[in-house]
């Protein structure tokens, strides 16, 4: 049974004239269940707080935005938030 089901998504966000694509025709089910996989998949099973809060920093600093560790997705700049995708690929 699914929780979530997206299909076909889109997202596009402006830049300048342009337009970059960060989403572009995905579709995939979220089941009950599968929100515990991704921390499995990464193979950091259930951590306790404080072990997933280290390991969320090592996230940041490892993307290059430890600086900016408190501040909302919408607070980054266009460049801060392509390069962090391009890092991440």
């Amino acid at each position: 049974m699914s929780i979530v089901t997206l299909k076909n998504v889109h997202k596009r966000y402006p830049l300048g004239k342009t337009e970059v694509h960060a989403v572009k025709d995905v579709s995939f089910e979220i089941g009950e269940g599968d929100f515990n996989l991704v921390p499995l998949l990464l193979g950091k099973g259930v951590l306790p707080k404080a072990e997933r809060k280290t390991w969320i920093d090592e996230l940041i600093e490892e993307v290059g935005l430890s600086q900016w560790r408190t501040h909302k997705p919408n607070e980054l700049s266009g460049g801060q938030i392509t390069e962090n995708k391009r890092r991440s690929a």
